[in-house]
């Protein structure tokens, strides 16, 4: 009995991120963490296999799955590979203001892009924050982090949770709620944390508005 533990390396230089999850013998028989992982890589896969370019942009804006194995190796890991996204905007927006010079590519089109894909695989993605989004050194933008979502049985649902919104007016709720002018870059101010010592771009403004993604990056 014991656990399935997750563990996640990077190799840049060969643009790869693997997820591990080795077992670990607890005395229980909890396994906590193998759902996300099966239903991550059964997401990116079905992702892939459904990817619509619409609008056209140059590149996959979803992380790839390189290989997996869905039963213990010998070394009584699960585990699967996939290509590595860039910087998350956590990471990003953590670097010295000099640092902070890349432009997102073709940013109104990719969001857009992404979410047409989310809509048509009926993905209910959640969480639509700094960690979970993605810019590489050229600009291309992503979205990651698939294992705790679901895939909804009605399309209604989907089209209506991705339903396109005035952007004047939710560019005006952003700005508010985080509680800076338009002048200022709003997701620089939504770093700091609000009364309850709480990061602002981890309120549900953000992470349950597909839309929040244009705001993350000049």
């Amino acid at each position: 009995m014991g656990i399935w533990k997750k563990n996640i390396s990077f190799d840049t230089e060969k643009n790869i991120v693997i997820k591990k999850l080795p077992f670990i013998e607890t005395g229980d028989n909890r396994l906590p963490g193998i759902e996300m992982f099966y239903n991550e890589l059964n997401i990116l896969q079905t992702l892939k296999a459904n990817f619509i370019n619409k609008p056209t942009i140059s590149h996959y804006p979803f992380p790839e799955v390189l290989s997996y194995n869905k039963t213990p190796n010998n070394n009584n890991e699960i585990l699967f590979s996939m290509t590595h996204c860039g910087i998350s905007a956590w990471d990003y927006f953590h670097l010295n203001r000099s640092e902070r010079n890349i432009k997102p590519k073709n940013y109104l089109n990719t969001v857009e892009c992404i979410i047409n894909n989310l809509k048509i695989n009926r993905i209910y993605y959640r969480e639509f924050k700094a960690d979970n989004i993605c810019i590489k050194e050229n600009g291309e933008f992503y979205l990651i982090d698939f294992g705790r979502f679901t895939i909804w049985k009605n399309t209604k649902d989907a089209v209506s949770y991705y339903e396109k919104p005035n952007l004047n007016i939710l560019k005006a709720s952003l700005y508010n709620y985080v509680g800076c002018s338009e002048s200022d870059f709003l997701i620089e101010k939504a770093f700091e944390k609000d009364n309850t010592n709480r990061y602002k771009w981890k309120n549900l403004i953000f992470k349950h508005s597909p839309w929040s993604m244009l705001y993350y990056f000049k």
